[in-house]
């Protein structure tokens, strides 16, 4: 993890406590802050059933009844603006190292 993943984790953790408490859910864990710190550098999507990442722009929501299944386990699906292109490119990775 590197300086910038962990002060975006930090301020992800505070945002998620902030509307757990809004919503009246458990606190979040801090991976969850991990994961979305990540995407939002990386301009990714979280694919994810958790509550905690309800309504957020970097999730695609899979519902609750499914998500009971992957509670807890997100998926981070790269979002580029020309993804078939750069998905192509064997080279191209995200600039984080976690």
């Amino acid at each position: 993890m590197n300086f910038e993943i962990a002060m975006d984790s930090a301020k992800a953790y505070l945002e998620l406590m902030e509307k757990a408490k809004q919503e009246k859910l458990r606190d979040p864990g801090l991976f969850d802050a991990i994961v979305l710190a990540v995407a939002r550098v990386c301009t990714a999507k979280v694919l994810t059933g958790d509550e905690h990442f309800k309504g957020l722009k970097e999730t695609i929501w899979i519902g609750q009844d499914f998500g009971i299944l992957v509670t807890s386990i997100c998926i981070l699906l790269l979002v580029l603006p020309q993804a078939s292109a750069q998905l192509a490119d064997s080279h191209w990775r995200c600039p984080i190292t976690i």
